[in-house]
């Protein structure tokens, strides 16, 4: 999924000091578009408390492929252009693919933890786009900066990069301008593709804020609280013995969202941390009665979970049918699940699943049970039998579960 560079044009133009230099991938959700951002919680404590938000210049870039045209001499073509002193930071769309590479590579190594610090001290912030763009462009005003977002290129590969695209007409055209300069800098090779990296250029203001010796321009007065609307932190070690956890971190940073309720704001990642389930005993939990446990549910799926990954309020879910009893519009059970919590006021809450194949709709009721039984066979590779009871034309809920011996 991606939003256009002229829909992004069209929603935000009126933001006068953000440009766009590309389609983003970005699924767009009007006011409720995320992008997300994974920090060192000191750093991140750190904003907070002095209300700014770093930015990195490239010399602290650490792939020499990536800076291999930050200091390229383009006079060839065009001799009046000069390189402008800037600094980026990335964010990502992505929220679920493949989470495990994400917190491996932003972790830091453990002779990098610092005495005192958490041994997992790495979060993930959700942005609001809408809230984050207009953060940006009120500080950028400001200061009389320019602000550009771009999509990462992941489609050269190494050799690529180095030999033959200085001799690409597409990315080195006649003309050639700050546009072009920020092209080439969003060029990675395509085992990074996981990323799906968004990278914000922001020029070094005429005034104020300059990027320091230590390469990182601090764009001051900049309300970073005011652009999250879930913090995420991540997965602790069961070796760990000084773990992060979201109870600390709502304590902590209490103060800086204004009295706000952050039991449901900030969260601990579960999605690698399924020890618990190691504890139950199946055969407690297992209905014999198939009948009873099944009396209200008009279709079922006899399967087993290939996929299951809890991240903040969602799941990612796929399952392989051994005896596919639900066939609905000529769907089949092996389908990419994706989960969201829908909360409504005094209603129970509900975790929707999109079957992204078939376009129809499941939900699994919260109900600690059926997460547990969930968990379970996922790790034992035990075969479920999992029932669902229709409520409209394209929403089905789970309202039963068993595991199978």
């Amino acid at each position: 999924m991606s939003i256009s560079q002229v829909m992004l044009c069209n929603q935000y133009g009126h933001l006068d000091k953000i440009h766009f230099l590309s389609d983003l991938p970005l699924e767009y959700r009007g006011d409720n578009t995320l992008v997300y951002r994974y920090m060192q919680y000191p750093d991140f404590k750190l904003s907070l408390a002095n209300r700014n938000f770093a930015f990195v210049s490239p010399k602290n870039w650490e792939d020499q492929l990536e800076q291999r045209f930050w200091k390229t001499d383009y006079s060839l073509l065009n001799p009046n252009f000069r390189h402008p002193e800037f600094a980026c930071l990335c964010v990502t769309p992505e929220n679920l693919d493949d989470s495990a590479a994400s917190w491996k590579m932003y972790r830091r190594e453990p002779h990098e933890v610092k005495s005192g610090d958490y041994d997992n001290n790495l979060v993930r912030l959700t942005f609001c786009f809408k809230t984050f763009l207009e953060s940006l462009n009120i500080w950028a005003s400001k200061k009389n900066s320019e602000i550009y977002f771009i999509a990462i290129d992941y489609s050269h590969g190494q050799e690529e990069i180095k030999n033959e695209l200085p001799k690409d007409p597409h990315y080195f055209p006649k003309g050639f301008d700050i546009e072009d300069y920020f092209k080439v800098l969003a060029l990675k090779r395509p085992n990074y593709s996981f990323e799906r990296e968004i990278r914000i250029f922001v020029i070094e203001p005429k005034s104020g804020s300059k990027i320091q010796d230590s390469g990182l321009l601090l764009l001051d007065e900049f309300d970073l609280a005011k652009c999250i609307t879930k913090i995420l932190v991540a997965p602790a070690k069961n070796k760990y013995e000084k773990k992060l956890t979201a109870e600390i971190v709502r304590s902590e940073i209490k103060g800086f969202f204004d009295g706000k309720n952050l039991s449901n704001f900030v969260n601990d990642c579960r999605q690698f941390e399924p020890q618990k389930c190691k504890k139950i005993e199946p055969q407690k939990l297992e209905n014999r009665n198939m009948d009873n446990l099944f009396k209200n549910s008009k279709f079922k799926i006899e399967c087993t979970i290939e996929e299951l990954a809890v991240c903040e309020d969602k799941y990612k879910i796929k399952i392989k049918g051994t005896s596919p009893y639900l066939q609905k519009d000529g769907s089949s059970v092996n389908n990419m699940f994706e989960c969201k919590s829908d909360v409504q006021k005094n209603v129970p809450a509900m975790r929707e699943i999109k079957m992204l194949d078939a376009k129809q709709y499941l939900g699994i009721t919260v109900n600690e049970k059926i997460e547990r039984l969930l968990y379970f066979a996922f790790e034992n590779k035990k075969v479920v039998v999992i029932g669902l009871e229709e409520l409209k034309s394209d929403c089905l809920t789970i309202n039963a579960i068993s595991v199978k011996h």
